[in-house]
């Protein structure tokens, strides 16, 4: 009789879950690409993260899963948090979805536009956010300025964005950017990096972490 019930109950568990619907939380993905950017600069985990939110009919926003980090390096700005379970929403129901992006540090957050998604579920493979477009915080941008003298190159940004790192890279076509070895000096009013001048062109820009 244990043995019945117990199966019973494990049914019961898998049909509820295999109604829920599903969908893929990307913003990296079959015609989803929508990086989260700040100004032109991709911000990057682990201080950015990223959580899934389900839209009510009043507007009410409620999360869906764990947030998931913002990935680094060439896949800086995107996340990719696999199958999602939409809570109170059956398989093959049209759901309301945002994303919200936010800094762990408390240096900002923002929302998503809203997108449109009939969910997947049981045999229903998870579809993924289409419609889905880049944004980014609310926050200002930091402007990089370069001074160039017959030795060096000086990099310098505003004080209020001390987790910048400047970065450059020979070639824009294909870059491969890396930290500067420079440490940055802080005066109080600026950031500023010193390097001495190259023999090679460079590009030089800021990124944010």
């Amino acid at each position: 009789m244990k043995t019945a019930l117990c199966a019973g109950l494990l049914g019961l568990v898998t049909w509820q879950t295999a109604g829920q619907g599903t969908v893929n939380f990307a913003n990296g993905a079959a015609g989803v690409n929508a990086p989260v950017l700040l100004a032109n600069a991709a911000l990057e985990g682990p201080e950015w993260q990223a959580e899934l939110l389900l839209v009510s009919r009043g507007g009410a926003l409620q999360r869906v899963g764990q947030p998931v980090f913002l990935e680094t390096f060439n896949l800086a700005g995107y996340f990719f948090g696999g199958l999602a379970v939409v809570p109170g929403v059956e398989a093959g129901s049209e759901a309301t979805l945002k994303v919200r992006a936010f800094s762990t540090a408390g240096n900002g957050e923002v929302y998503s536009n809203a997108v449109k998604i009939t969910l997947g579920g049981g045999i229903m493979p998870p579809p993924n956010l289409v419609g889905l477009e880049t944004w980014g915080p609310n926050a200002a941008t930091p402007e990089l300025a370069i001074a160039v003298s017959q030795t060096a190159v000086t990099l310098s940004w505003p004080k209020d964005f001390p987790n910048a790192t400047a970065e450059f890279t020979e070639n824009l076509a294909s870059p491969n950017w890396s930290a500067t070895a420079a440490t940055p000096q802080n005066d109080g009013t600026r950031i500023t990096v010193t390097l001495p001048m190259a023999t090679a062109q460079k590009f030089y820009r800021l990124r944010l972490k």
